[in-house]
């Protein structure tokens, strides 16, 4: 956290798996919006059984994308954000 607090001005998206070792995308992305609150995040998974925590992202206005995905999806996704 005190890295992106460092160079918050310059980081414009942040991708986010929903599921990762220590703490969830969920998580991060809370704790990242505390700092930035205007951050645009991208969320990420390759289970579909996380279908409550999609959920959840979802009715907090982000947008998630399923894995795998091609850079052409990728970027329709940012593109989507802006």
């Amino acid at each position: 956290m005190n890295r992106f607090e460092e160079i918050k001005n310059i980081i414009d998206l942040c991708l986010f798996d929903i599921i990762m070792p220590s703490m969830g995308g969920f998580e991060l992305y809370k704790k990242i919006k505390e700092i930035k609150p205007d951050i645009k995040v991208l969320f990420m998974t390759g289970y579909a059984d996380n279908l409550l925590q999609i959920q959840t992202i979802i009715k907090e206005g982000q947008q998630v994308i399923n894995k795998p995905f091609s850079i052409a999806e990728l970027k329709k996704k940012i593109k989507e954000l802006s």
